[in-house]
């Protein structure tokens, strides 16, 4: 990999990030101009009912706003009353850590799963499958809810809302650490749930051409132990679906992460994306929207960069 393709993959990012948030940011400036058509002027718009949507001021507009990133004046909130960059610096944080969190279950339930299913005939292992087949077609709404149920209401295992409990600024440290993981398992559990089985499928399909390829077989013949050949070539292998797929995986945790933090009460961007849309807040919703396109793309750069890594070293194994 070199420093070209490091800059040109950038220069991808930058640009698709630049169209997307044009595109988020003109729909959004319609739903704007529908709320306040009966104004002359609003925010230093002029707008008339005969006029409606105008396309070159919507384009200056987003120029204008482009310029604020170098300070992140991104303005007030007319919700909240704080400065929307305070309000964004607060909740990214958490939503990554949440995202984070659910890329773990996903990556460790996946992989676990997907190496299960290539390599063992037990019924129990066909049978979760099954089951995460089913659990793939329900929408992750109506997961969570089913999850607070049983979890939370039933078992009184794992907490139903926020992030940490009434009584955290009480707990020892490592109390409080436990505090907050409960709070996130749940939130975190309904948003990678349903693509395990996504994962697992690619993962197994992935491993059974591995095992089906000529010099794994040569392996085998040449006596060498079975367990070693599943731990160097199974193992190493099993990871690359799981970064190839990152590229779809991330969007949609992001895109589900409004619904299920909406659901949990998790003080994250998802969260207040929805009360931006409820409370028609447009300062607060162009600002976490594009905080929203900018993590997103980046964390596809970053998945393109550690592909490509995994991939040369791969070929550089293969080389010696």
């Amino acid at each position: 990999m070199t420093f070209s393709f490091v800059l040109k993959k950038f220069i991808i990012m930058c640009f698709s990030v630049f169209i997307a948030f044009y595109l988020v940011f003109l729909i959004i400036f319609a739903s704007r101009v529908n709320v306040v058509a009966n104004q002359v002027k609003v925010q230093g718009v002029k707008l008339s009912q005969e006029k409606g949507f105008d396309f070159f001021q919507a384009t200056k507009e987003y120029i204008l706003w482009l310029k604020k990133i170098k300070t992140f004046s991104f303005g007030k909130s007319e919700f909240l009353g704080e400065k929307v960059s305070v309000i964004l610096k607060n909740k990214l944080k958490n939503t990554i850590i949440l995202n984070f969190l659910a890329l773990l279950i996903l990556f460790l339930g996946g992989i676990v799963l997907g190496v299960l299913s290539a390599i063992s005939k037990n019924k129990i292992v066909s049978i979760i499958e099954v089951i995460f087949f089913i659990i793939y077609a329900i929408p992750d709404f109506i997961l969570a809810i089913f999850l607070i149920l049983i979890f939370s209401i039933k078992l009184n295992l794992f907490p139903s809302s926020g992030i940490v409990s009434l009584n955290h600024d009480e707990l020892n440290s490592f109390s409080q650490f436990l505090d907050y993981l409960k709070h996130l398992f749940l939130p975190a559990l309904s948003l990678s749930i349903a693509s395990i089985i996504f994962l697992a499928r690619f993962t197994k399909n992935s491993i059974v051409g591995i095992l089906e390829h000529s010099h794994i077989i040569a392996l085998k013949v040449r006596g060498i132990d079975t367990f070693n050949i599943k731990l160097k070539h199974i193992l190493k292998n099993s990871v690359f679906p799981f970064i190839s797929l990152l590229t779809f995986i991330i969007p949609g945790l992001f895109g589900g992460s409004i619904i299920i933090e909406t659901i949990f009460g998790y003080p994250g961007i998802g969260n207040m994306l929805y009360k931006a849309i409820i409370h028609r807040d447009f300062p607060l919703l162009i600002g976490v929207a594009f905080v929203n396109v900018v993590v997103i793309y980046f964390s596809i750069f970053i998945t393109d960069i550690m592909y490509e890594v995994f991939k040369a070293g791969e070929l550089n194994e293969k080389g010696d």
